[in-house]
């Protein structure tokens, strides 16, 4: 949790740092490659809950992956375009975050929506059977 803090604050500094600068470099230089996304994971009971940023992004342009059962892999890509006087420029930024969950959850049933910027995936949990005790005889 502390260091989901420290990378949030981060993160907000370094777009204060980039939004007081963009009069005087092209956005291109500063934001080309790949960025990591905010994610939150609320474990809501019998399913887990991921919600992760991605601003400006088309739904087309996003990918969920379950790898197994404890990983969940999110890409994505925002195409832009950007034109000032003396400037013309297109770029990507990709944003790329591999999750990985408290508990195992099953691949079947899973479902993603996605709505002003933000994902919101829903994955149920494994069912665990309890264990059994076996009698010595």
């Amino acid at each position: 949790m502390w260091d989901d803090d420290i990378w949030r604050l981060q993160r907000m500094i370094d777009r204060m740092i980039e939004e007081m600068f963009r009069p005087y470099y092209p956005r291109r230089t500063r934001i080309e490659g790949f960025r990591e996304p905010f994610v939150d994971i609320v474990d809501q009971g019998d399913e887990f809950l991921v919600v992760v940023e991605l601003p400006g992004v088309k739904k087309e342009d996003i990918e969920v992956d379950l790898v197994d059962e404890r990983t969940l892999v999110i890409r994505a890509e925002r195409k832009e375009e950007e034109e000032a006087p003396g400037y013309r420029g297109r770029y990507a930024v990709r944003f790329y975050k591999s999750v990985t969950l408290p508990e195992p959850v099953t691949m079947e049933g899973g479902r993603a929506t996605y709505r002003n910027g933000v994902l919101e995936i829903h994955l149920k949990k494994l069912k665990h059977s309890k264990g059994k005790r076996i009698k010595v005889e």
